[in-house]
């Protein structure tokens, strides 16, 4: 069971609680029903905004983290003002039976450190999860200017490789770092369909990646696309997603990166981050290409 049900459904059941002994203890000092409202009408109020802070609490996922440490601000809020009224009504020193309404003044105050300890926990809540947010965005912006650099770093490489096997290892190292997906592939595209040129998928045949390649050349170039229905059966029984871009068919056949997806969702951008050096991988295909002068494939590394 979720922190917050467990929290919320505590809070909630501990104000219906105070906000049913509030009635009551309005039933006992008196018949009179304008004076029962007066009496406990409002700390009836506060019982029941408890409640609905407990059943707010069990909806609200965002504060899954920090739903014991409000349901703790609560606990302690109620307990801190239960002792104050036992310092204010034992530390007079008055006559037998005079305390007969020191549980009445008990229940009013214990409602009311319920209520503020509630309060200032969602404060508390809240201020955490902010601060998370700015953690998360500053990794996250950390983790951007890390692959950014990367992507400088391959695209150097990249302008660099003599071969196109050279640039194909390239992309394959560039999936890894920048998309975080392990099983990737690069094709080249020939008379009779596609060839595997670099590959760390051993449990696909290179036929059903050549499948899925014909898929992605029809695409638009340095675009990246994901694949997820009409899957070739040997691709389909090891992943749910496929994710394809067309690098380059300008000077020479299209070359085609494929990498079987994790199931999880691929932040825009690093997915811009990619298409940046697929643009590299272009202008280094294009020329190895065209210093080659012909569009057949150099095998050699």
């Amino acid at each position: 069971m979720a922190r917050r049900h467990v929290a919320g459904g505590t809070i909630a059941v501990a104000g219906l609680a105070l906000a049913m002994v509030q009635v009551r203890h309005a039933v006992v000092q008196t018949s009179v029903a304008l004076a029962q409202v007066v009496e406990a009408g409002p700390f009836v109020m506060l019982g029941l905004s408890i409640v609905f802070v407990g059943y707010w609490l069990t909806s609200a996922p965002h504060h899954e983290p920090d739903a014991y440490r409000v349901l703790a601000w609560g606990g302690g809020g109620l307990v801190l003002f239960l002792s104050v009224s036992a310092l204010i009504l034992f530390g007079q020193n008055v006559a037998t039976d005079s305390l007969s309404r020191g549980t009445y003044v008990a229940a009013d105050l214990a409602t009311v450190g319920a209520v503020a300890g509630v309060v200032v926990g969602l404060y508390d809540a809240r201020s955490r999860e902010q601060t998370r947010a700015v953690a998360e965005q500053r990794d996250r912006v950390q983790t951007f200017a890390n692959k950014a650099a990367d992507v400088n770093n391959y695209g150097r490489a990249l302008n660099q490789c003599a071969t196109t096997a050279e640039v194909a290892a390239l992309l394959i190292q560039a999936v890894q770092a920048l998309l975080g997906l392990d099983e990737s592939a690069v094709l080249e595209g020939t008379d009779g369909g596609f060839r595997v040129v670099e590959s760390t998928i051993t449990a696909v045949p290179d036929s059903a990646l050549a499948s899925v390649a014909e898929r992605t050349a029809e695409a638009e170039p340095a675009t990246v696309e994901t694949f997820d229905t009409e899957l070739p059966p040997d691709v389909a029984t090891q992943t749910d997603t496929v994710v394809g871009l067309l690098v380059s068919d300008t000077v020479g056949p299209p070359v085609v990166v494929l990498a079987f997806g994790d199931g999880r969702a691929i932040a825009d951008e690093t997915v811009q981050l990619f298409e940046l050096l697929a643009a590299h991988a272009v202008t280094a295909l294009d020329g190895i290409y065209a210093s080659a002068g012909s569009a057949s494939f150099d095998w050699g590394g």
